[in-house]
């Protein structure tokens, strides 16, 4: 029973975390080694519980302790541009669109050098990488599907060169796309009919925006 408390407590996290971050686990094998290491903190955490040394008042009373550190650091993060973090910020997060000060989007270089921003699609939050050398903003066909495109409806006559050969896409429209505070409604897109680690935003979704520059690491989009 206790061990059966622990896992349903960490598997609420989880789903939370995931609802927030779906693109996070990108394939079964991802989601297998997350269950497997819930399934082993749950019961090394049951087996203490079941121990004896600590009262389920102290375990509730711990409990709350890392609860209350998670919450001081969720509103540190709430609060993270009145703290002036930024940098921080953008080394947790890199994906995450900041406001720069000429009200630009700005967005700092990832660890793999590549610009990734988060952007929602229809309510879909998915992780984008920006690539000069496409010519339109791609979905991979998982985050076409978690952003309400049936895949088996669509058409993919739309033929793209790529660093691997000919591609093949599918035209669709995207009803909001919501980058920052920066929102724009019914731009054309495209689905792959590959798998992709990630989608992609091309130079249409650039031209979204009055300008951009890159200044070192970090990439500005001016509206």
């Amino acid at each position: 029973m206790r061990f059966l408390i622990v896992i349903v407590v960490m598997g609420a996290l989880v789903a939370f975390l995931h609802a927030r971050f779906p693109y996070i686990l990108k394939s079964d094998g991802d989601m297998a080694r997350v269950s497997y290491m819930v399934g082993i903190i749950g019961l090394i955490a049951a087996g203490t519980w079941a121990t004896g040394r600590y009262r389920f008042s102290d375990i509730v009373k711990y409990s709350l302790t890392w609860l209350a550190i998670i919450l001081g650091l969720v509103l540190v993060y709430t609060y993270r541009d009145q703290l002036q973090w930024k940098r921080i910020q953008a080394e947790l997060f890199p994906n995450q669109i900041r406001v720069s000060g000429d009200g630009g989007l700005s967005v700092q270089a990832s660890a793999d050098g590549h610009f990734h921003i988060e952007a929602e699609v229809n309510g879909a939050w998915i992780d984008f990488m920006v690539d000069t050398g496409a010519s339109d903003i791609v979905l991979s066909p998982s985050d076409a599907q978690r952003a309400g495109y049936m895949l088996d409806m669509l058409e993919y006559t739309r033929l793209y060169n790529t660093a691997n050969g000919t591609g093949a896409g599918a035209p669709v429209t995207i009803n909001t796309f919501k980058v920052g505070y920066a929102v724009f409604q019914h731009i054309p897109a495209s689905v792959n009919n590959a798998a992709m680690d990630t989608s992609l935003l091309g130079m249409s979704f650039l031209r979204q925006f009055k300008s951009y520059r890159v200044d070192g690491d970090v990439l500005t989009l001016l509206p």
